[in-house]
């Protein structure tokens, strides 16, 4: 061996003499696989409207550990008992929530999803504020979830048909029936009517009365029979009779 040249030997967990001079100290470090799931968003906050597919918004499942996550999917439920909310669930049954892609399959470390949630109300669903979370699960490091903070808004909107009912040919002392008009509430909440009329010199009538107060239930309708009743002494001419519904 030349006179500077050292061997050097290993032993981890141990003192190790270097040759001739000194020794070296060796660790065995372990590092333990840690997967970690994270939906990087906390709340969407959205508009619901009644009678609507709506996209609420995107989410973002990532991998944040140091191994792969496995089994990894996106579901829903509603969250109850919280002060002027309702749960989405339990309180619209018909509400429908879709994720897309809600089938992650195995995210490896690193990666991320984003994935979106549309939600689908029915007609006539009552107004107010609802809660939910989409959560993300996996088979070996649990879970995370986002909330949904969800407003179905009031809609009041309504129809009536038909738009016009023509022209008659009335002679003196002679009544009958001119139509039926049928209001829809098209909406989501009860609103009040009325029906009335001008132009018509007395001659015509809704529901047999001048003016005609009613009220229609979120998405029922209301048919509104208009009939004539022209005396003996009537003169002759053309009347526009308008009707409002309002």
């Amino acid at each position: 061996m030349a006179k500077n040249e050292k061997l050097q030997f290993h032993c981890l967990g141990c003192g190790v003499q270097l040759g001739e001079k000194g020794f070296e100290n060796l660790t065995l470090i372990t590092v333990a696989s840690n997967p970690v799931v994270n939906i990087k968003e906390e709340e969407l906050i959205s508009e619901i409207p009644h009678d609507k597919k709506t996209l609420v918004g995107n989410i973002t499942t990532a991998s944040e550990g140091n191994d792969d996550l496995y089994e990894v999917g996106l579901a829903w439920y509603g969250i109850s008992n919280v002060l002027g909310y309702k749960n989405l669930a339990i309180d619209c049954p018909g509400c429908e929530v879709t994720i897309v892609p809600n089938s992650l399959g195995t995210l490896p470390a690193g990666t991320k999803v984003i994935s979106n949630i549309y939600v689908k109300v029915p007609a006539g669903q009552e107004p107010g504020k609802y809660l939910a979370k989409v959560y993300a699960f996996t088979a070996n490091a649990g879970n995370d979830s986002v909330l949904l903070n969800l407003t179905v808004p009031i809609n009041t909107s309504w129809i009536r048909e038909p738009a016009s009912f023509g022209t008659f040919l009335t002679p003196p002392n002679t009544s009958g029936l001119i139509g039926i008009i049928n209001v829809t509430m098209v909406g989501n909440v009860k609103i009040k009517f009325t029906a009335s009329k001008s132009g018509d010199n007395a001659y015509t009538k809704i529901e047999g009365m001048n003016t005609y107060p009613f009220e229609l239930e979120k998405q029922t309708t209301k048919s509104l029979t208009v009939t004539y009743s022209i005396p003996a002494d009537a003169a002759e001419g053309i009347y526009n009779v308008t009707i409002f519904i309002r």
